[in-house]
């Protein structure tokens, strides 16, 4: 599996430090292609990445700015910010980013990062088959908002169709074995990448869509939610 990377970094030299760890790093079935800017070339190019690594301290431009860009035109993409500056982690958190590395500690903090993104990236690159009748469909994980049991059919809610299967709920969560998937209520299963928040009981998904969890589950999927936004970070 192959993930495109931009490294941006207004220093050649330190450019260059983070390709040399790249080369030391192996990550089983994962393959980087790597493309290097500085902070002026990098604005003026339009092809979009699987992750960015971002200097934070540039005189052009910073790398939250950068950041900002990234997720408003890429957000399906990854951030991982570098730099000396540690005293600017917690600036971090105003956009979303994967991980701060540290300069200092670049080759420990970068294997752990690229870590992290390989298996977020595995995980949101799965699909989900199914046979519509008709022939076989495939469905990335990431694009499933919720699975529903009406009557004797299983429906798949996407943000854009809704598909219906004869499959039962058991026989789903079998074949998914995801736990980012969520059982809120006998007839719901649904995918935690794609719910907004939970409130007074209520999960309301990015499409805006409310569904009510069972009474005797909020307290449990309400926990599973945040387990699930600390291990996405």
């Amino acid at each position: 599996m192959e993930i495109r990377v931009a490294i941006v970094d207004d220093s050649k030299e330190d450019r260059e430090q983070v390709i040399k760890c790249f080369s030391t790093i192996h990550i089983p079935n994962i393959h980087f292609q790597l493309d290097e800017f500085d902070d002026v070339s990098f604005t003026m190019n339009t092809a979009q990445y699987d992750l960015y690594l971002l200097d934070l301290d540039m005189p052009s431009i910073t790398g939250l700015e950068l950041a900002k860009r990234i997720n408003e035109t890429n957000p399906a993409a990854r951030v991982i910010f570098i730099s000396y500056r540690e005293d600017l982690v917690f600036n971090t958190f105003a956009v979303e980013s994967l991980y701060f590395v540290r300069k200092e500690f670049l080759k420990d903090d970068l294997l752990k990062a690229l870590t992290k993104f390989a298996n977020y990236f595995i995980k949101s690159n799965q699909v989900f088959i199914f046979d519509n009748g008709k022939n076989q469909e495939e469905i990335f994980y990431k694009d499933i908002y919720y699975f529903e049991v009406y009557k004797n059919d299983m429906y798949i809610v996407t943000k854009q169709n809704k598909y219906i299967i004869r499959k039962t709920m058991k026989k789903i969560i079998e074949e998914i074995n995801d736990d980012s998937f969520v059982k809120i209520h006998m007839s719901f299963l649904v995918n935690l990448s794609n719910v907004n928040s939970i409130k007074d009981g209520v999960m309301i998904l990015k499409n805006s869509v409310e569904l009510k969890i069972s009474r005797r589950k909020i307290k449990e999927i309400s926990e599973a939610f945040v387990q699930y936004l600390l291990r996405r970070g």
